[in-house]
């Protein structure tokens, strides 16, 4: 069979909350897989994951350490930003259409959204669950 193929057809942004930051976008979407790369941190407490959630199912996840010089000379007064950046990649294994909701954890387990890519899969390999995690 003939690999998936992944339009993205729409990003929607959030400010997720007071005192946490974030921002995400869609590096490459090639063949049967989907790179997301961003940031997220927050003033008070560590973020310490970033999940890809698709019908309430966790299907990827990450921690930010990747360095974001660009984005800690933005944020000079907040040190976690300057290790905040973090890449997602996932795999489509079936087809149709799908919002892919992109959550940063925090240490406490408070969850806020980034916002969200609305996604069509076609060509599927077989499978009914049109996603597949490669986990960092």
């Amino acid at each position: 069979m003939t690999p998936s193929e992944i339009e993205v057809e729409g990003v929607v942004h959030e400010q997720p909350a007071e005192g946490l930051f974030g921002y995400f976008k869609v590096k490459e979407a090639v063949g049967d897989r989907l790179r997301i790369v961003g940031w997220a941190f927050a003033e008070a407490e560590a973020v310490a994951a970033v999940e890809v959630v698709v019908a309430r199912k966790v299907i990827a996840t990450t921690v930010p350490a990747t360095p974001r010089p660009d984005v800690a000379e933005l944020y000079p007064q907040i040190p976690s930003s300057l290790t905040s950046g973090f890449e997602i990649e996932i795999e489509a294994r079936g087809g149709g259409r799908s919002e892919l909701a992109v959550i940063a954890v925090t240490a406490a387990g408070e969850r806020y959204s980034l916002g969200s890519l609305t996604v069509d899969v076609t060509q599927t390999r077989g499978s009914r669950w049109p996603w597949k995690a490669e986990r960092a």
